[in-house]
């Protein structure tokens, strides 16, 4: 029969591999879309998706872009860039890209409708990432401790 704390170290060390995991193609996209081409383009709306919470639909966050590429316009719904927080609400995106304001589109140059507004991870993948590596390294030694 298995030791109860071989069990918990196990899970805890899953638990924070997986958030490790996480955070590392969090970044790993960041640094791909960082070598994709930019133009400016223009906020042509902004309608945000919210949840019944009133926070941001992360994966379709309701702002609306439009910009050329090679003379082919897109108007497209655009991702922020990153993994947006939980607490990002509507007022938040509404303020920050409001219709007609310029922006700079990085678009997928194979897919040039694909495109971000943002180059940066979100404020806590470092932060999960190094809680992640934490919690896998610690469960085992709390569980053996036990």
């Amino acid at each position: 029969m298995l030791d109860g704390r071989i069990v918990l170290g196990a899970a805890g060390s899953a638990a924070g591999i997986a958030l490790a995991i996480s955070s590392i193609q969090e970044i790993a996209q960041v640094r791909r879309v960082r070598k994709w081409p930019s133009v400016v383009g223009h906020v042509s709306s902004v309608q945000p998706h919210v949840d019944g919470r009133g926070r941001l639909a992360v994966d379709a966050p309701g702002v609306h872009c439009a910009y050329q590429v090679n003379g082919t316009s897109y108007d497209v719904e655009v991702a922020i860039g990153g993994r947006e927080h939980f607490w990002v609400t509507e007022t938040d995106v509404s303020a920050r890209y409001t219709t007609g304001k310029a922006v700079r589109v990085h678009y997928d140059p194979n897919r040039p409708s694909h495109c971000v507004l943002r180059l940066t991870p979100s404020d806590d993948a470092w932060l999960v990432l190094g809680i992640g590596a934490l919690i896998a390294v610690l469960s085992p030694l709390f569980a053996y401790l036990q």
